[in-house]
């Protein structure tokens, strides 16, 4: 079964709305039954890609589509979570301070005190790293 993206299901019934008035978060909620939490999500996500523009109606805010909606909903256009745009790389943290502190600690046994492990991990240039490791090896007890 495919998983049903929340927006791009209300991206298709913002562009049923023939007068174009726009729709509430209930009504929308309501249309394509989901919570209203669900729902504001992500009518915020669809803001920040400039698919729905939100205007004030009587007491209550109504969202309808941008020309560029309009586009990806007659495209039926993939609208997804997360942040629009390519991913970051991943860091490599391989020769970080927690790293090294981490094959020390394997090497030495869990009988090693942090004095013996700062012996074996620093090169000079860290700062803190007393407090850093500390923090470190607290979050692996816990």
């Amino acid at each position: 079964m495919a998983r049903e993206w929340i927006a791009e299901k209300m991206l298709q019934k913002l562009s049923e709305d023939t007068d174009d008035a726009g729709l509430s978060v209930g009504t929308l909620a309501d249309a394509i039954t989901r919570p209203p939490e669900q729902t504001r999500d992500a009518l915020q996500a669809m803001l920040r890609r400039n698919l729905v523009i939100r205007q004030r109606g009587p007491g209550v805010w109504l969202y309808r589509l941008t020309p560029m909606g309009r586009l990806a909903a007659s495209n039926a256009a993939s609208v997804r979570a997360g942040a629009a745009g390519a991913p970051r790389a991943a860091r490599d943290n391989s020769g970080s301070l927690r790293a090294r502190a981490w094959k020390a600690l394997r090497m030495e046994g869990s009988k090693s005190t942090l004095g013996n492990i700062l012996n074996l991990v620093l090169e000079g240039e860290e700062k803190s790293p007393g407090t850093n490791l500390l923090t470190y090896f607290n979050a692996l007890c816990k």
